[in-house]
């Protein structure tokens, strides 16, 4: 087995180590994510499912929990997907081929993953839920904006607003 090799085949993806965004932006992006993603899954999963009146409080809290971290899990994904596409500089300062390539994916994300859960009938919307109808599937417009705005607005704020401390940022004296 030669080692040195198989280390080498891998250079090209070793090389892009140094373009990730920080453990502390990701974690705050997690955070806010965490934040938005809850008030978001709140605010709309009572007025437009309708899968409430079928389970147990026990299960709709197991639900709406998993659906959160779901969320959040989508969250640091896209925004590592922008900076694999963009480079992390663009994504840094948010420049608008960052924005949009955050927003496309969201909104990619959104469809696929939003017509495969319907598809799949993993819930069901009432009919005060807007939607669009995709290959027979009815793909919910409040689920799609959800996973197609707060990844941006998640890393906005995780690069504006960061109240994780970069350990690297602060630097001692010597006496």
């Amino acid at each position: 087995m030669n080692r040195p090799n198989q280390i080498n085949s891998l250079a090209p993806l070793m090389n892009i180590t140094g373009s990730f965004l920080s453990k502390n932006t990701l974690y705050a992006v997690a955070l806010y994510g965490l934040i938005l993603n809850t008030m978001w899954e709140f605010a709309h999963a009572g007025p437009l499912y309708d899968m409430w009146k079928e389970v147990s409080t026990t299960a709709g809290i197991i639900h709406i929990t998993l659906a959160i971290a779901g969320d959040v899990v989508l969250m640091v994904g896209i925004a590592t997907i922008a900076v694999w596409v963009c480079g992390v500089n663009d994504v840094l300062s948010l420049g608008w081929k960052a924005s949009i390539c955050l927003l496309s994916t969201g909104f990619i994300f959104g469809l696929f993953l939003e017509w495969t859960a319907k598809a799949l009938d993993f819930w069901t919307y009432n009919d005060l839920m807007p939607g669009l109808s995709l290959f027979g599937e009815s793909v919910g417009l409040s689920p799609l904006l959800q996973i197609t705005l707060l990844p941006f607005l998640s890393l906005f704020m995780a690069l504006k607003f960061n109240i994780i401390p970069n350990p690297e940022s602060h630097t001692e004296k010597d006496p």
